[in-house]
């Protein structure tokens, strides 16, 4: 595996892992009560799953080395935001709402 490859791994599991962490911690609070906590975790985790999409879509858009074709690099950015789809429906799923 190259280095931009790696990079790109590491930068695309970042932001999911952010968008994952913001949905636990928000989801936690909801269970504990903490209010004031979930308000600040509402708008973090708004932040993140908005701009999640377009976030992966600048960094399934990175030039490589060595170069990739472009159908190639279309079917990863339509697998990724499949992904973010389903980080929507996680939302709805736990949260019963659409941020």
């Amino acid at each position: 595996m190259s280095t931009s490859k790696k990079i790109k791994t590491i930068l695309l599991a970042s932001v999911y892992g952010l968008h994952l962490f913001f949905a636990l911690a928000l989801w936690l609070c909801g269970q504990s009560g903490n209010i004031m906590l979930g308000i600040f975790l509402i708008i973090f985790y708004r932040l993140s799953l908005w701009l999640t999409p377009l976030t992966v879509t600048v960094i399934c858009w990175l030039p490589l080395r060595p170069r990739v074709p472009v159908r190639r690099k279309l079917l990863f950015y339509l697998v990724h935001l499949l992904f973010c789809g389903g980080l929507f429906l996680l939302c709805n799923l736990l949260f019963g709402n659409w941020y």
